[in-house]
C-alpha cells in the first residue's frame, strides 16, 4: 500500500497515513497525476524505517524489550536506547554495589532477584551453571542452597562440585 510521504502523521504500533491506514515498514510515494494529459506517472520517492522507528513500531504492538531486541539484531541495551528507556532501578543499583565490589550472588540477594538477572543488568555474559555453582561453593553457600538458587536438582550441584555421593546404607534382609 502506498500513502502520501506528506499524509504521514505518526510513527508507532504501525506507520499510519493520513487516513489511518497502515503502512509497511517502506513507504513509496504515491503515483502523481497530470491532470492536463490524464496520466499518471509513479514517483521514485522512498522512505525506509529507521531501526530506532521500527523498535518504535513494535514496542506499540506489544512486543517486549526482548523480542524487539532479537527481531532487530540487537542488544537489549540499544533496544532500550532507541526507546528512550533509562536503566531501571535496580540495575542502578546493581551496577553501584557492583563498582563497590560485592559479589554477584549477594547482589541478586539483596534485589531479590536470580543471578542471570543481576549479570544482565551488569552486562555480563551468562556464566555457565557448573561455573556458578563452583563460585557459589567458594562464597560459603552450601549445595542445597545452591541447588536452590540455580534451580537445579542437589545431584547435580554434587556432580558439579566434584562431590561424590556416599554410598546408600546396605539394608539387612531378615
Amino acid at each position: 500500500m502506498t500513502s502520501p510521504i506528506s499524509g504521514i502523521n505518526q510513527l508507532g504500533g504501525d506507520l499510519l497515513g493520513h487516513n489511518g491506514a497502515v503502512l509497511p515498514e517502506t513507504v513509496t510515494g504515491t503515483h502523481a497525476t497530470d491532470h492536463k494529459h490524464g496520466m499518471t506517472r509513479p514517483e521514485s520517492d522512498t522512505v525506509t524505517l529507521s531501526e530506532s522507528a521500527k523498535a518504535r513500531q513494535l514496542k506499540e504492538r506489544g512486543a517486549s524489550i526482548d523480542e524487539i531486541a532479537k527481531r532487530l539484531n540487537a542488544d537489549v541495551k540499544t533496544v532500550e536506547h532507541y526507546l528512550g528507556i533509562a536503566p531501571t532501578p535496580a540495575a542502578t543499583v546493581a551496577q553501584q554495589l557492583k563498582q563497590e565490589g560485592e559479589p554477584v550472588s549477594q547482589i541478586a540477594d539483596r534485589l531479590g532477584v536470580d543471578v542471570k538477572t543481576v549479570n544482565r543488568y551488569l552486562g555480563i555474559a551468562p556464566v555457565p551453571v557448573e561455573n556458578q555453582a563452583k563460585q557459589l561453593k567458594q562464597q560459603g553457600e552450601s549445595a542445597i542452597e545452591i541447588a536452590n538458587r540455580l534451580g537445579v536438582d542437589i545431584k547435580t550441584v554434587n556432580r558439579y562440585l566434584g562431590v561424590t555421593p556416599a554410598p546408600a546404607a546396605a539394608t539387612e534382609e531378615e
